[in-house]
C-alpha cells in the first residue's frame, strides 16, 4: 500500500528537474516519521533554516563527520567540498537537524559536479563532490517556489538543537 505524504501535491516534473540540477542517480524515496535529517544554513537567514528543499540523512551526516574528524577540517568545510556547494550559495555556518513528523516524498541522489563561471560568464573551475554522499531534495518546503504555496515546516519537522559546524573538530 502506498504511503501518503504531506507534500505529494508538490511532486511535479518541475521540482524533479530542480532536483536533477543538483543530483545524479536520482531515485524517489519516502522520508518517514522519526527519521532525522540535516542541512547546512546561513545563520543570518533564519527564515530559510527549515523552509528549504535540500537535506541529507543520518548516513550522509555520519560520513561527513568521519571525514571531518579524519582530516581535522571543520564539518562545514568538509560538507562544502563533499556536496559541491560554492560559498555564494550559503555561509554554511549552521547545521540544522530535524526529526521528521509526517511522511514526506523526496528524491535522493549523489551530488553533481558543479561548473563555476567567472565574472565574464566563462567556465572557470569545477567543484567535484564526494559521490559516496547522498542527499535529499524534498519538494514543497520552500515558499519561494510554487507561488508561495508550501508545506509549513512545523507540520513536517520537529527542530533539534541548532549546531555550529564551523569549528574544527578534535581528533
Amino acid at each position: 500500500m502506498p504511503i501518503a505524504t504531506v507534500n505529494a501535491a508538490f511532486v511535479t516534473s518541475q521540482e524533479w528537474h530542480e532536483a536533477a540540477r543538483g543530483m545524479a542517480n536520482i531515485v524517489e524515496v519516502k522520508v518517514l516519521p522519526a527519521m532525522e535529517i540535516y542541512r547546512f544554513a546561513s545563520a543570518a537567514r533564519s527564515h530559510t533554516w527549515y523552509a528549504a528543499s535540500w537535506w541529507f540523512g543520518t548516513s550522509a551526516y555520519d560520513g561527513l563527520l568521519r571525514s571531518s574528524k579524519s582530516s581535522n577540517e571543520s564539518l562545514s568545510s568538509v560538507a562544502r567540498r563533499c556536496l559541491a556547494v560554492p560559498p555564494e550559495w550559503s555561509t554554511m555556518d549552521l547545521l540544522i537537524a530535524v526529526r521528521v513528523l509526517r511522511p514526506l516524498s523526496a528524491w535522493s541522489g549523489t551530488p553533481r559536479t558543479l561548473r563555476l563561471k567567472d565574472d565574464r560568464g566563462r567556465y572557470a573551475s569545477r567543484l567535484e563532490p564526494d559521490r559516496t554522499i547522498t542527499q535529499l531534495y524534498i519538494p514543497g518546503l520552500d515558499p519561494k517556489k510554487n507561488r508561495g504555496q508550501c508545506v509549513a515546516w512545523d507540520v513536517a519537522f520537529a527542530p533539534l538543537p541548532v549546531q555550529s559546524p564551523v569549528t574544527r573538530t578534535r581528533a
